[in-house]
């Protein structure tokens, strides 16, 4: 059985946090607050902007052959038998990261947003005889 996830960057979450930004910029604007400041905290939604307007697709599909993912800047496939062992990092912000070790020692790292949830995938994994680590608050 074939494991695959698929995620759009336009959500309701993002659109919503987009919505919520632009009424506190305009009540920002009402108030007087300086221009410059403005803009400073329209950048902070700069990047939810970007997945709303662009919606982007981010996949990730593992099956008894090979484990792959997409997203808008790379596309990566990798034969499982090329892997040594997959580390779930959590991290102190309580998100996981995940990076792939590789048998020739070379380590890449899972984008985030093509990550289904971290214990649905270590599942699929371990389903495949793939090994994998947990390490709670790695800082690096």
């Amino acid at each position: 059985m074939d494991y695959s996830y698929e995620s759009q960057g336009r959500t309701p979450k993002s659109i919503a946090a987009l919505v919520a930004m632009v009424i506190i910029l305009i009540g920002l604007d009402y108030i007087g607050t300086v221009w410059w400041i403005i803009v400073i905290v329209a950048m902070i939604t700069l990047p939810a902007a970007i997945d709303v307007f662009v919606n982007a697709t981010a996949r990730l599909d593992l099956n008894a052959q090979h484990l792959f993912w997409k997203n808008r800047s790379q596309e990566v496939t990798i034969p499982l038998h090329e892997i040594e062992k997959i580390r779930f990092d959590g991290r102190m912000d309580m998100s996981v990261r995940v990076s792939v070790v590789l048998v020739d020692g070379r380590k890449l790292r899972m984008p985030y947003d093509a990550m289904p949830p971290h214990k649905e995938l270590e599942a699929a994994l371990q389903a495949r005889d793939v090994r994998t680590e947990r390490h709670a608050f790695t800082v690096f």
